[in-house]
């Protein structure tokens, strides 16, 4: 991707790719840790406890903040940094949904105390599809800071809609005596592929760059 749709200096110098490719290596490998500030641990839940739930959301996690990184490489700047500026913003809007919904619902306790594997799958389409159209609205050539943060709202505007379904789903779906298990298939693969539906979808119908 770097050596195709990147600005023209990353395209022709083997050292900026190198570059951001570590620096895509912290957004892939780092950042999805910051999730045990939302109680789902990578090294707790998905490693000792073998969480299979978890495992689930931190990989959805991982593809949602891969894609928002890949799409803020899009484009052409005056500065390599430019791209760096968009992906903490753009990293930044996806962070405060997943606090924003763990907040709100229990989504983090449901994971990794409860194991609920529904919940995990449906958590992580969510954040991979929200990723998907953060790397659409990163995406583009730069024009200035005011622009960004235009295009993040004006493009991005579908994370905001996903995060209300998000909340709702997880208010009607999280384990309760009456329904200690929901299905997988049902509560937990159907929200997730229409989440990833919807945002592809969506992105398909923009406009090039």
């Amino acid at each position: 991707m770097l050596t195709s749709f990147a600005a023209v200096d990353v395209r022709q110098d083997v050292r900026y790719q190198f570059l951001f490719v570590a620096m895509g290596s912290i957004w892939v490998f780092l950042l999805p840790r910051a999730l045990s500030f939302i109680g789902v641990s990578y090294r707790d839940d998905a490693l000792e406890r073998r969480n299979v739930s978890a495992t689930i959301a931190i990989a959805g996690t991982v593809a949602g903040l891969a894609i928002l990184f890949a799409g803020s490489n899009m484009g052409e700047g005056p500065s390599i940094w430019n791209t760096v500026e968009t992906a903490i913003a753009a990293t930044a809007v996806l962070g405060t949904a997943v606090l924003v919904l763990a907040l709100t619902t229990s989504v983090g306790d449901t994971i990794a105390v409860e194991r609920d594997l529904s919940t995990g799958v449906r958590f992580a389409g969510w954040v991979a599809a929200s990723g998907v159209v953060l790397g659409r609205a990163s995406a583009g050539d730069w024009t200035g800071e005011d622009a960004m943060i235009a295009d993040l709202a004006l493009v991005g505007w579908p994370v905001v809609v996903f995060l209300a379904v998000a909340v709702g789903l997880e208010l009607a779906l999280r384990p309760r005596v009456s329904a200690p298990r929901r299905s997988v298939v049902a509560a937990g693969v159907v929200p997730a592929v229409a989440y990833l539906a919807v945002s592809l979808a969506y992105v398909a119908s923009l406009p090039g760059w």
